[in-house]
C-alpha cells in the first residue's frame, strides 16, 4: 500500500565561509540569517545538503522530483552510488532516454543527486568518480542545469558542535514536538549537562497532561522507533547513573496508562 508524502515544510540554514572544520563554534558552522525553504534551493544552481542519516531528506528529494515533472520540466533523481557501475540504472524519477532527449533540448533541468547510501560505495574515491562521470555526461549542457546533492556525514559532525546546535535549538524551539527530538539530540551527546536541562524543562510545562506528552515525545525520540534504532541520537547516555536518572524522569511522567504503545506490548 502506497504511503502519502508527508510535507514537513523543512528549512534548512547556510554554512558559513568560516565553517572550516569539524572544531568550528556552532555559531559559525550554521551562519547567520534567514532559514531557506526547498524552494528557496531550487533557485539555485548548486547546492550541497549536509545532513543526519534517517532524518527523510531522501524521501523529500524524491518528492520534489516528482513534482517538478508533474509541472513538466525536466526532474531527475539519481543515486550516486549507482553512477560508477551502470549510468543508465542510476535514475529512480526520470529515465536515460529522458535525459538523453534533455540533452538535445535547451531547456534547463533539476539533477537531484542522493548520496545518502555513500558509506556503500566500495571506495571513498568512488563518490569523487561519480561525480565525474557525471560531469563529462552533461557536457555543455552543464549550464543548463541544477543540481541538489544530499550527502549524509552524521559521523564528522563532532560531539561537542552537536551538543552546541542541540542546546541552541533546546533554548529556542517553542514547539514541543521538535523540542522533544533537540532534547533527545543533546542527551544523546551531552547527558550530563542535559539531563537537569530536560528535568528543569519538563517541571516548568503545565497542564500535568503535556508534561507527559512531551516525556513521551523525548523518550520515542531517543530511544527510536520499534527496531530500537534512531540514527539522529547518539548514545552517550548510555550508562548506568545516566540511564538511572532517565527512568526515575520517565517514570514520573509517564505512567502505564497513558504509555505510547510503541512496541505493542507497552513499556
Amino acid at each position: 500500500m502506497a504511503i502519502d508524502f508527508i510535507q514537513l515544510n523543512r528549512t534548512f540554514h547556510p554554512l558559513s565561509d568560516k565553517a572550516a572544520s569539524d572544531d568550528t563554534d556552532i555559531r559559525q558552522l550554521i551562519g547567520i540569517g534567514k532559514p531557506l525553504g526547498w524552494s528557496d534551493l531550487l533557485k539555485i544552481r548548486r547546492v550541497v545538503i549536509l545532513s543526519e542519516a534517517g532524518s527523510g531528506k531522501t524521501a523529500e528529494l524524491r518528492h520534489i522530483a516528482q513534482e517538478l515533472r508533474k509541472e513538466g520540466r525536466f526532474a531527475f533523481f539519481i543515486r550516486l552510488e549507482h553512477l560508477g557501475e551502470d549510468f543508465e540504472s542510476a535514475f529512480e524519477e526520470g529515465s536515460h532516454d529522458e535525459f538523453r532527449a534533455w540533452l538535445n533540448s535547451l531547456d534547463e533541468a533539476w539533477l537531484l543527486l542522493d548520496s545518502i547510501d555513500e558509506a556503500r560505495l566500495r571506495d571513498p574515491r568512488d563518490f569523487a568518480k561519480a561525480i565525474r562521470i557525471l560531469g563529462h555526461r552533461l557536457g555543455a549542457a552543464k549550464q543548463r542545469e541544477r543540481m541538489l546533492n544530499i550527502i549524509s556525514r552524521a559521523a564528522t559532525v563532532s560531539d561537542e558542535i552537536l551538543a552546541q546546535l542541540a542546546r541552541q535549538k533546546c533554548e529556542l524551539t517553542v514547539d514541543d514536538e521538535q523540542l522533544a527530538m533537540w532534547y533527545a539530540v543533546w542527551v544523546g551527546t551531552a547527558p550530563s549537562a542535559a539531563i537537569p536541562q530536560l528535568t528543569s524543562h519538563l517541571t516548568a510545562l503545565w497542564p500535568t497532561e503535556r508534561q507527559t506528552m512531551f516525556a513521551m515525545r523525548f523518550i520515542a525520540n531517543l530511544m527510536g522507533g520499534r527496531s530500537g534504532s534512531n540514527l539522529r541520537v547518539r548514545l552517550h547516555f548510555r550508562i548506568p547513573s545516566h540511564l538511572n536518572d532517565l527512568y526515575l524522569l520517565m517514570h514520573h511522567y509517564i505512567r502505564e496508562v497513558e504509555d505510547i504503545d510503541r512496541a505493542g506490548t507497552g513499556v
